[in-house]
């Protein structure tokens, strides 16, 4: 085997394998070995040291020693650690069509149709070690469209879609002064237009599987805005929804459990969740909290971690960066300073990895 000394950290995307062994999925790249000092599954323990095997560019296998063919290339680092994940970010988009779709609700705008996979940031996560990313529209109304998942990769193309529909954003906000002499004008009327529109979809979709049982031959004309919610009503997306305090996440939960996606929810930053702690604790409800991590609320003397108090309580929590150059280049560092102020190194490389996976449904896949 050729060995190559490299002595550095690296970071790939071992963290979500059911098993420590999976089959090769093709040989279009040579074998190669990594081995290190240390090797963090996050899913499967630690291996002191370890060793994992590239086949055709995926990973095969993960242990103490792997079975190794002869002309393998074989790497030395000191530690490796799983493909970080950001589970809210901006990059890779053109969103300038989105502000051409009139109406505080517009969940038919699609991330993948306004994809740019030439955008220099992708490079930039990847220097920060970030493998897999939620890109999104932005928060200015209460549903700007459809995110998407994305690989990132050297080279850009169509495999770097993951899934094209991961979630639907959404977001509780003031709209005033964003889109002046449209309603609703303050948070106060932000659940009424939602919920307008969940119960319109919901009524939309009993029309069309009364077509489909063959109870009516009359089929409703296509809307495209509904469409868009049939696939949260129907179980087969997250919600993820920007709210910051508390009454703003009231409103969102409520929203959730009439139309059945409070197991698909997912919190955008969130700075403002810890007086909820105990009404999310027990559920698969997911904050994403980020850039701000460690909060103070009201008369507290200290600053706390948000991350630690949540995960004490045993609520799924992940990070993001919400996407700037400087944040991307440190994302991994969040991890340090995290365990800084009191996670551990198993539950910080879980914020960064498999739990941003769950915030989009796709743990089983990156």
């Amino acid at each position: 085997m050729r060995a190559t000394t490299v002595w550095r950290a690296f970071g790939i995307p071992i963290a979500f394998m059911g098993t420590v062994a999976v089959s090769p999925v093709g040989a279009q790249d040579p074998p190669v070995v990594i081995r290190a000092e240390k090797v963090y599954t996050v899913t499967n323990g630690i291996f002191e040291p370890g060793e994992i095997l590239l086949c055709g560019g995926k990973i095969c296998e993960i242990g103490s020693q792997v079975m190794a063919p002869p002309e393998a290339t074989v790497y030395e680092a000191r530690v490796v650690i799983p493909g970080l994940i950001d589970a809210h970010a901006h990059l890779a988009l053109d969103r300038s069509s989105r502000t051409r779709i009139p109406g505080p609700f517009t969940p038919e705008w699609r991330a993948v149709e306004n994809l740019d996979l030439e955008d220099p940031m992708i490079q930039v996560a990847l220097s920060g070690g970030v493998t897999s990313v939620i890109a999104r529209s932005g928060s200015g109304i209460i549903s700007s469209g459809q995110s998407v998942a994305l690989k990132m990769k050297s080279t850009p193309g169509p495999s770097m879609i993951l899934k094209p529909y991961v979630d639907l954003k959404m977001a509780v906000r003031p709209l005033i002064n964003l889109r002046p002499g449209e309603t609703p004008q303050t948070v106060m009327g932000w659940y009424a237009t939602a919920d307008d529109y969940f119960r319109r979809a919901e009524l939309y979709l009993a029309q069309q599987e009364t077509h489909t049982e063959g109870r009516t031959d009359e089929l409703p004309e296509i809307d495209e805005r509904l469409e868009a919610l049939l696939p949260v009503i129907r179980g087969e997306v997250m919600v993820h929804a920007h709210s910051h305090y508390p009454s703003e996440i009231m409103m969102v939960l409520r929203l959730a459990r009439k139309y059945g996606f409070i197991d698909r929810l997912a919190l955008a930053h969130a700075e403002e969740v810890f007086p909820l702690i105990d009404l999310l604790s027990g559920t698969n409800i997911i904050p994403v909290i980020g850039p701000m991590m460690i909060v103070q609320y009201y008369n507290d003397l200290e600053p706390m971690n948000l991350l630690e108090e949540l995960l004490d309580a045993g609520i799924t929590a992940s990070i993001q960066t919400d996407m700037s150059d400087q944040h991307f280049k440190d994302f991994r560092e969040y991890g340090a300073f995290l365990v800084r102020h009191g996670l551990t190194d198993q539950e910080a490389l879980e914020v960064m990895t498999i739990n941003g996976a769950k915030a989009m449904m796709l743990e089983d896949r990156v």
